[in-house]
């Protein structure tokens, strides 16, 4: 088994409303500030077929990554100890930040829609900058999706993951007149955005960017008396999807190079 320790809270946004809370515990950690508790799940297990363990699996050995919304730096920690890539972080919550700084090459607080991070890395050209779950907790995550390309290399991707609010569980409430947020999940109380498979195309679009690569985690959402619902609300296009996970690259490039775009979304559960 291939396990990395060390799971954020924020990481609750990626996991399936019907099992995203495993193994809490609280952990405290002795840092240059001070000791400093934080709750974490147990592990990160890059057996598991997850957001994050999807991302972490695109990105290439030895690359530069700009990683925005690092939290406490699991993401971080794996890139840096097994991919072997130089991490530059961003993040607002000042005690998570304390603990994701070990793993990065330099980092950076504060809101990431000021765009202050920008002037911070100017004079680093990266590999890949990854967004994951952070977009929908944006006002305006095309501007930041655009300023982040400035800071890429030509043949650079933007890695993210976004939850699908088109997913049958949101579909199903809607039906019976609810649409209720939640503290984790796909109506995670601080989501700002939401968004579906096409919507999520139009702000990458509009932000200049073209996925090369569509990928998704799968949740089957049977609702109660499925038996009576109509065939077409059961086998919806995407809404077993709980979410999506694209690879983007600046739609220039796509079309100087005729890249094409591998889908690897299944409406299946699983």
């Amino acid at each position: 088994m291939n396990s990395f320790p060390f799971r954020s809270r924020r990481d609750n946004d990626r996991m399936p409303q019907s099992s995203h809370i495993i193994y809490k515990k609280e952990i405290q950690f002795i840092t240059e500030a001070g000791m400093i508790t934080m709750k974490y799940d147990f592990h990160l297990n890059m057996d598991v077929r997850r957001s994050q363990t999807v991302i972490l699996k695109m990105v290439k050995p030895q690359s530069t990554v700009l990683e925005l919304g690092c939290y406490s730096g699991i993401m971080t920690n794996y890139m840096k100890n097994q991919l072997g890539c130089k991490v530059y972080v961003c993040e607002i919550d000042s005690q998570a930040l304390q603990f994701a700084r070990q793993f990065a090459q330099d980092s950076w607080e504060g809101d990431i829609e000021t765009l202050e991070w920008t002037q911070k890395f100017k004079d680093v050209k990266f590999d890949c900058a990854i967004f994951a779950d952070v977009l929908e907790h944006l006002k305006d995550p095309a501007k930041v999706l655009k300023a982040a390309g400035n800071l890429l290399k030509d043949d650079g991707s933007i890695l993210i993951s976004v939850p699908n609010v088109a997913h049958n569980s949101v579909i199903y409430g809607l039906l019976h007149n609810q649409f209720q947020y939640a503290e984790y999940g796909l109506l995670d109380q601080t989501h700002l955005r939401f968004y579906t498979y096409f919507s999520l195309k139009k702000m990458c679009a509009e932000a200049g960017f073209t996925p090369v690569t569509e990928d998704a985690i799968n949740e089957y959402f049977r609702p109660p008396f499925a038996d009576q619902l109509p065939e077409s609300y059961l086998n919806q296009d995407f809404g077993n999807i709980f979410q999506f996970i694209f690879e983007l690259k600046k739609t220039e490039y796509v079309a100087e190079h005729k890249l094409p775009t591998t889908n690897k979304i299944s409406n299946n559960a699983g």
